[in-house]
């Protein structure tokens, strides 16, 4: 499956469960099923920011962006040259 695809995505975002994503807990998940958004997809495609961010708060509606594909959270990935690691730890 290609996730570069919105139909891979949409697909692959369908068959997450809310509860099943980084960052929301089973309270939060459980209010989000009152909203009516069970999978992914669904938070994804809920119109309604205000109600996410009261949910949710403003890192619940950063997990949202991300799923529409916008960078919210920077992530550093370090590299270690093995001879370097191995200087470290002699």
């Amino acid at each position: 499956m290609n996730l570069m695809s919105r139909k891979h995505q949409d697909i692959a975002l369908s068959r997450t469960p809310v509860s099943e994503i980084w960052g929301i807990g089973r309270k939060s998940a459980q209010k989000l099923n009152l909203l009516g958004v069970y999978s992914a997809k669904e938070l994804r495609d809920y119109r309604n920011e205000r109600n996410i961010q009261k949910i949710l708060t403003k890192t619940g509606l950063q997990i949202k962006h991300e799923l529409m594909g916008i960078n919210c959270f920077d992530f550093v990935i370090i590299t270690i040259i093995k001879s370097t690691l191995s200087s470290l730890l002699t």
